[in-house]
């Protein structure tokens, strides 16, 4: 039985707690009681944990009936299914100057420089600690993830702050006209050149990829742009072909090259907390996507220089300067 599907009254006795997951310290429950959540839990979960109830339910890691609940007096009725996350995963606070990683706006988008170690949006366990939440607080508007990068993954995002804009954004990505770049580094050379894998479908990670897959696996490809020696190591240039979770990471551990840091796909060295030496650092879109193309600015109060983009220019351009703090003047194409 999936751990998502509501369990019957007759799938387990009233207030069993499943093993599934429990190393993760999830919780599967069948409310013996009804009333207020915040009452069920501390009544039903051990004393270590019922004194963090009210900040399990806070954090968004309470589902009651299979949807994540905030409200703790949300009522429970006798037999209905809890499933509740008591170890959540933490991400960093939100002490980041986003005067700084804000690079670019305008009235449909805004261009980010993502911490590593930062969810892009609420996980499955913390719906707090992210990147959207703490950017819509900084800029005061509702904001839309339009792609995606890894929690340990630092660089350029977009966010969408319309909905008709994430669409277009989307839909761009699925045609293959938005160029993403990274650079990482690697322990030992790779040739540059067009790399081919297929990955197995799941959600699980450390993601398996091979350079034959059956037919249900994805189609995952890379091009190595540039192997440059470095005094240890390698510093690749990547342009990303296909969007896969977890891609070049996984991508190049099959090659025998995993990413400096990336414990999970097997480098033997540990960077800080949930951070590896990957970072996505060129971002390239079509300006027919925004409305406006000549009035977007960057913000007049982050300190950096406002300057209008060219009207005859088929694409943004964002670019970090690894070397230095990131800069925001985008450069045209």
């Amino acid at each position: 039985m999936s751990i998502n599907t509501p369990l019957s009254k007759n799938s387990l006795n009233f207030s069993e707690i499943s093993s599934r997951g429990f190393e993760y310290g999830v919780k599967h429950i069948l409310s013996p009681h009804q009333g207020p959540l915040i009452e069920i839990l501390r009544r039903l979960l051990p004393e270590d944990l019922a004194l963090t109830a009210e900040f399990l339910i806070e954090m968004g890691a309470v589902y009651h009936l299979g949807q994540r609940v905030r409200n703790p007096q949300t009522y429970i009725q006798t037999g209905d299914y809890l499933r509740i996350h008591s170890k959540p995963r933490r991400f960093a606070a939100n002490h980041f100057d986003w005067k700084k990683k804000v690079l670019f706006q305008n009235e449909e988008f805004v261009v980010v420089d993502k911490p590593g170690g930062l969810p892009c949006h609420p996980s499955v366990d913390n719906c707090l600690e992210n990147l959207c939440l703490y950017l819509e607080s900084f800029l005061k508007c509702p904001l839309y993830i339009t792609h995606r990068l890894d929690v340990p993954t630092r660089g350029l995002m977009v966010l969408a702050k319309k909905p008709d804009f994430q669409k277009d954004f989307n839909r761009a990505l699925s045609m293959g006209v938005i160029n993403k770049y990274y650079v990482t580094i690697i322990e030992r050379p790779l040739e540059p050149g067009v790399y081919t894998h297929y990955m197995e479908p799941g959600f699980r990670a450390p993601k398996k990829v091979a350079t034959e897959g059956l037919s249900d696996w994805k189609v995952c490809q890379l091009e190595v742009l540039s192997c440059r020696p470095l005094e240890n190591f390698y510093e690749l240039e990547i342009k990303l072909l296909t969007g896969r979770t977890h891609q070049i990471r996984a991508q190049l551990a099959a090659l025998g090259c995993p990413v400096h840091g990336d414990i999970l796909y097997g480098s033997p060295w540990k960077l800080g907390k949930d951070q590896i030496s990957l970072t996505a650092w060129k971002l390239e879109f079509p300006r027919i996507l925004t409305q406006k193309i000549n009035s977007a600015e960057l913000m007049e109060d982050s300190g950096k220089k406002s300057e209008s983009l060219e009207k005859d220019s088929l694409f943004f351009q964002f670019t970090l300067d690894l070397n230095e703090e990131p800069q925001g003047a985008p450069a045209n194409s």
